[in-house]
């Protein structure tokens, strides 16, 4: 009776433990990979990032400014990308854009929403199959 208890106990544990590291492995796979983050002052000059796989460039028609669209254009693109515009901590919808690269450029317009806070800290999230690069800059009021 005794042995059949402790065999018992010794099964569970070992499919505890394993079941345990089922999930610890899944969640290590699924992980997204860090964003590599930069700062970009003026969006308007352009801004290098280079990765260990790429250079990326960013730049803008004109200063960002909410209510008004500005052009954005990315080079040192091999893949199709998605970029995206928010402000940490805070929601701000889903302002995403794909963006198709044609010989490593693409380009796209877009328009900042009114932060009824007065905040104009906002990121770019600049998402690629090689992973994330998160960009800050600051619109223009």
């Amino acid at each position: 009776m005794k042995r059949s208890r402790l065999l018992l106990s010794l099964a569970f544990a070992v499919l505890s433990t394993l079941v345990l590291l089922g999930v610890w492995l899944d969640r290590q796979r699924s992980a997204p990979a860090p964003a590599i983050r930069a700062n970009c002052a003026e969006l308007q000059r352009g801004c290098r990032i280079v990765l260990p796989d790429a250079t990326v460039t960013l730049r803008t028609d004109r200063a960002p400014s909410a209510l008004h669209p500005f052009r954005l254009e990315v080079t040192g693109l091999s893949s199709p990308a998605t970029v995206r515009f928010g402000m940490a901590g805070m929601e701000m919808g889903p302002i995403a854009f794909p963006l198709s690269a044609e010989n490593g450029r693409a380009a796209l317009t877009a328009t900042l929403p009114l932060c009824v806070q007065g905040r104009r800290d906002w990121l770019l999230w600049l998402d690629r199959p090689e992973g994330r690069i998160e960009v800050a800059f600051v619109a223009q009021g």
